[in-house]
C-alpha cells in the first residue's frame, strides 16, 4: 500500500523516466502531450515524449517527425514566446 501511495503522489509532469530529466521550454515550462514544438523541418505536435540514453525524442502522432533534445536542451516554441493559455 505504501508503495501505491508513492507512485500515485507522484506528479507526472515533474517525475522522470529511467533517471532523464523531464523535457522542458527554453522558458522552464514542462513539454507535456499536445504542446507544440519548433523542429528542423517543421513544427511538432507532441503526441509521445521517449526517453532514451542521452536525449529525449518528442513525436508527433505518427511517429514520423520528432524533436531530438540532447542532454538537457530545451525545446523551443513555434513561435518563440510562451502561450498564454499554458
Amino acid at each position: 500500500m505504501a508503495v501505491m501511495k508513492n507512485l500515485c503522489s507522484l506528479d507526472a509532469v515533474e517525475g522522470s523516466a529511467y533517471g532523464a530529466a523531464w523535457p522542458r521550454f527554453a522558458d522552464g515550462a514542462p513539454v507535456v502531450i499536445g504542446d507544440c514544438v519548433k523542429g528542423v523541418m517543421c513544427d511538432v505536435h507532441v503526441a509521445s515524449i521517449v526517453f532514451r540514453y542521452g536525449c529525449v525524442l518528442l513525436y508527433d502522432s505518427q511517429m514520423f517527425h520528432y524533436v531530438k533534445l540532447n542532454g538537457g536542451e530545451r525545446a523551443q516554441r513555434p513561435d518563440g514566446t510562451r502561450l498564454a493559455l499554458d
